[in-house]
């Protein structure tokens, strides 16, 4: 059973899915504006003629009881007996849940939380940034989840628990570009690159520079430690597969000829147990048929699996369908308007505050020479965005539901999806 007859979104959702289905062999006969189109019997209001957040009067908010005011009031309550910019031991129930999904810019945003490390991690959080930055709303009233708080259910169960938390803030970014960073970014070429950069971060690296002599030894010495890491090694395997970008969109093209056998993992129960430890085992001759799969498993057409791509893995479909997000109010930060998106969420809780933009941006990659690049023909790239077809979806209906963000600026991001991948026949 798809996203589209699982989720409990309203008619307005419905409305908007006729107009963005992601099918290129949809061809719109009328070319509405996308503003009388989508928010058609849109009943939004803002707060303000130049407010970024939204009132209450939002039709598809959540279906939850918590009403938007009564959160508001209890973020008032909470901000006002807590004005020390410490850190604290994180509480055990906080107002938001603060999501994380992989490659969308949620690190940077990360370091400015007072608790913005997931649970894995030893508490109190380590703070990197001046404690000006741990003033904001969002800092105080958040806990923080992001991949390991995934795989060890702590997310899914938290919002199960529905007092826990009553709102929930996720980090977005468009599907095409998401995947693709996620590619470059677990390539293992790429990633002995990204290791030893943040390797060059820890005072690791000075004492190594020092008993080597240079940057070159000390990078041919890391190398070799991360080659003898097993995660490195699956990772090894699995791109055999498709040593670049353009190979991995011919293995999605779901034109092409697939002798092998298909495995439906969506069937498998649903226990994250046994979805976290689930491997994938491609047959030493890499054939076809099995690198195939690994490519939709990648892609995300098979939420159930457990092979080394996280990033890829926790994408929009297998956090909604693992989770009771789509019950919560929710606020977004999109990763094309990470700053802009961070004030907005901070001024959902107090909009008369001031908010300090996040300082920096904490893996910066853009500067490094990758072996392994975004380089991606139109026809791949027209793959790639068929085969996120679903991915979108779930995309757009979360931007529909946030609640920091005017409809201009939805409507702008979903253009920017069409420009991304054409085939989602939005109107121009």
């Amino acid at each position: 059973m798809g996203i589209m007859e699982t989720s409990p979104y309203n008619t307005r959702y419905f409305k908007l899915a006729i107009l963005f289905l992601i099918s290129s062999s949809i061809v719109f006969q009328s070319r509405l504006s996308l503003s009388q189109f989508y928010f058609d019997n849109q009943t939004t209001k803002m707060t303000t003629p130049n407010s970024r957040v939204q009132n209450t009067t939002m039709k598809n908010t959540t279906v939850v009881s918590y009403s938007i005011d009564s959160i508001r009031k209890e973020a008032e309550i909470l901000l006002a007996a807590n004005n020390s910019a410490s850190l604290p031991m994180p509480p055990k129930k906080t107002l938001v849940a603060f999501i994380h999904v992989g490659k969308t810019g949620g690190s940077s945003l990360s370091i400015i939380l007072r608790n913005g490390c997931h649970s894995m991690k030893p508490k109190p959080c380590k703070s990197t940034v001046p404690s000006a930055y741990q003033k904001s709303a969002m800092s105080k009233l958040s806990t923080y989840y992001h991949i390991p708080d995934f795989e060890n259910n702590l997310l899914f169960d938290n919002l199960k628990k529905k007092e826990q938390h009553k709102i929930v803030a996720m980090t977005l970014r468009d599907p095409f570009d998401r995947i693709v960073s996620a590619f470059v970014f677990h390539h293992p070429k790429n990633y002995i690159l990204h290791a030893f950069e943040q390797f060059k971060m820890t005072s690791n690296y000075i004492k190594r520079l020092k008993e080597l002599g240079s940057e070159q030894a000390v990078f041919q010495f890391r190398e070799q430690k991360v080659k003898q890491q097993q995660k490195f090694q699956n990772l090894d395997t699995i791109y055999e597969c498709f040593p670049t970008l353009e190979a991995f969109s011919t293995l999605l093209d779901a034109s092409s000829n697939d002798s092998g056998k298909e495995i439906d993992l969506t069937k498998t129960p649903g226990n994250h147990s046994n979805f976290k430890r689930a491997s994938v085992t491609l047959d030493s001759s890499k054939n076809v048929s099995d690198c195939k799969m690994a490519a939709k498993l990648a892609i995300g057409q098979y939420p159930w699996m457990g092979i080394e791509l996280d990033h890829f893995r926790w994408g929009l479909q297998s956090l909604v369908k693992s989770s009771s997000i789509d019950q919560y109010p929710l606020l977004v930060m999109r990763k094309e308007h990470l700053k802009d998106d961070w004030v907005s969420v901070n001024k959902f809780f107090e909009p008369k505050k001031s908010v300090l933009q996040p300082p920096r941006q904490v893996r910066n990659f853009n500067k490094l020479m990758l072996p392994v690049t975004k380089e991606l023909s139109p026809g791949g790239q027209k793959t790639i965005c068929q085969a996120l077809e679903e991915e979108y979806k779930v995309y757009f209906q979360l931007l529909d539901r946030a609640l920091n963000i005017h409809d201009e600026e939805k409507i702008e991001s979903m253009r920017y999806s069409q420009k991304r991948c054409p085939s989602l026949n939005l109107p121009k």
